[in-house]
């Protein structure tokens, strides 16, 4: 399960690496929920992760604020 949580975590942020660039500013959602995506292990423990749902995309994570 953790191994789950964190691949799916290193791929959003992989995806949203793209959007940090010099000539783009970040927008504040985008900043928000890469810090959102890293700080995903920190809440959950051994066995709350293994009922964890699947890890928000970032149009999910803004539909949800």
């Amino acid at each position: 399960a953790w191994r789950h949580l964190r691949g799916q975590r290193d791929k959003f942020l992989r995806d949203t690496d793209e959007f940090v660039v010099p000539d783009r500013p970040v927008t504040t959602n985008m900043a928000e929920y890469r810090a959102h995506l890293r700080g995903l292990p920190a809440t959950y423990d051994d066995t709350s992760i293994l009922t964890q749902t699947d890890v928000m995309d970032f149009d999910a994570y803004v539909a949800s604020l």
